[in-house]
């Protein structure tokens, strides 16, 4: 028996980065597929515009290969 207390009646629902672009970090080679702002914030309107966010998945996770290995000297970035 569980208890009848509301929580988890569904599995935690969202979008993670890993499950569909992986490690691909190469912004220069793959621009539309390269884990970026661009990328995030795209996937973050998808849900919105595609009603997922109205039918309950409610987070995004940026769960791999976000780490760029280099920055740039003068902004850090």
């Amino acid at each position: 028996n569980s208890l009848d207390n509301g929580l988890l009646r569904t599995p935690p629902m969202g979008w993670l980065t890993w499950e569909r672009f992986r490690c691909v970090t190469d912004c220069e080679t793959y621009p539309d597929t390269c884990i970026s702002e661009r990328l995030i914030r795209t996937q973050a309107q998808l849900l919105v515009e595609g009603g997922y966010l109205a039918a309950g998945y409610n987070y995004m996770m940026i769960d791999d290969c976000w780490l760029d290995h280099s920055r740039a000297p003068v902004t850090l970035k």
